[in-house]
């Protein structure tokens, strides 16, 4: 069926090849960004209590008595780490929604821009796991 729709030699025209970014952006990325951001920050709120409560139930990072003070910088560059991230991820949930015509408008810059945003994402989430990785469990 490809054969039909690609030309021989498998280019596809540039003009196409435009049209079929322009519809993606539109369908697959501006279409749901308000909405994705929203279920992505639901769920890592859901991850972050659940790592909270694992944290503060199996660690002694509330004694300060038991904590060394490199273990008490940990649990605060967690939450830093994890902050950023939820920042970022209402930024483009408020951008998805309330800016559709520049998303629309701006599909290169808009998915550069998320290209970097996840990346950033990536990096805050190594960071926040590795400040409670290495905490000492009872």
């Amino acid at each position: 069926t490809f054969r039909r729709v690609l030309p021989a030699d498998g280019e596809v025209p540039l003009e196409q090849e435009g049209d079929f970014q322009e519809w993606y952006h539109r369908h697959a990325v501006a279409k749901k960004l308000g909405k994705r951001m929203q279920r992505i920050a639901l769920f890592l709120s859901l991850l972050t209590t659940v790592e909270l409560a694992y944290v503060v139930l199996n660690t002694d990072v509330f004694l300060e008595d038991q904590a060394s003070e490199s273990m008490m910088r940990r649990l605060p560059t967690y939450l830093a780490g994890r902050l950023l991230v939820f920042c970022m991820l209402s930024y483009w949930s408020h951008t998805g929604f309330s800016e559709q015509a520049w998303v629309l408008e701006n599909s290169r810059t808009v998915q550069l821009r998320l290209l970097a945003t996840f990346s950033f994402i990536g990096l805050m989430l190594f960071v926040s796991y590795d400040a409670v990785a290495t905490l000492p469990l009872h």
